[in-house]
């Protein structure tokens, strides 16, 4: 059966951080978010940033964080401080 939001999850954290997710780990993040309680820096909240800080173990700012760099590093771009 296909899942659109999987399919579509699955394609951006591909996108985005380079790496896979299995339905598995998105059927135990949908649970957790359902649960609506913030554990460990994950936001409780139905995001392929915050379904992969919460396969990999990182809070949801180090994802969002993780993947900004990515993307600068990809781009060759250079933010001034």
């Amino acid at each position: 059966m296909k899942m659109p939001i999987f399919d579509y999850f699955h394609e951006m954290i591909l996108k985005d951080y380079g790496k896979r997710v299995s339905k598995e780990t998105f059927d135990k993040f949908v649970i957790y978010c359902d649960a609506g309680k913030e554990i460990n820096g994950v936001k409780p909240i139905l995001h392929w940033i915050n379904l992969y800080a919460f396969g990999t173990g990182m809070t949801s700012d180090d994802a969002e964080d993780l993947r900004y760099r990515r993307y600068r590093e990809e781009h060759n771009i250079e933010f001034k401080k």
